[in-house]
């Protein structure tokens, strides 16, 4: 019997590849709390505040959050609409106010939500489907509320 040689993924392939991924980092981060950077959570499950944040970083980050959220919906309501344009003017204006929201919190949270940025601008360059980009969004919006919003006080 000959073993099957592996095949190159299909692009849709490769983006349902890079959601899992995604979900499998934030099941990672859900289990891996505890020691780390300051910023991160502590032995409790809380979280430490950056120190070096100034307090006018952190009120433009929390300003920031609660349109980033918006714009993240925004995107997924666009995409489901059939409007990839204006989902990708969405999630760029998200990205902006991420932009704000990264001073204000920790480098490990920064870095898992950057990855799900990516996958989320990768699957809709990609043409992926509307539920996938929903799925994508929710988890984001879940990891943001869960995690960042605690940081951010």
């Amino acid at each position: 019997m000959t073993s099957r040689s592996a095949r190159p993924l299909p692009p849709r392939s490769a983006a349902v590849g890079a959601a899992a991924l995604a979900v499998a980092a934030l099941l990672l981060a859900a289990c891996g709390r505890g020691g780390g950077s300051a910023g991160d959570a502590d032995e409790q499950g809380g979280s430490t505040p950056t120190p070096a944040v100034s307090a006018q970083a952190r009120a433009e980050a929390k300003a920031a959050f609660p349109v980033l959220l918006t714009e993240l919906q925004a995107a997924d309501t666009a995409y489901a609409s059939g409007n990839a344009a204006e989902a990708k003017l969405h999630v760029s204006n998200a990205k902006t106010q991420w932009a704000k929201v990264t001073p204000a919190i920790s480098t490990r949270e920064t870095s898992e939500v950057q990855l799900l940025f990516d996958n989320l601008s990768s699957s809709l360059d990609g043409g992926g489907p509307a539920s996938q980009i929903h799925n994508l969004v929710s988890g984001m919006v879940n990891e943001l509320n869960a995690d960042i919003k605690q940081q951010l006080g």
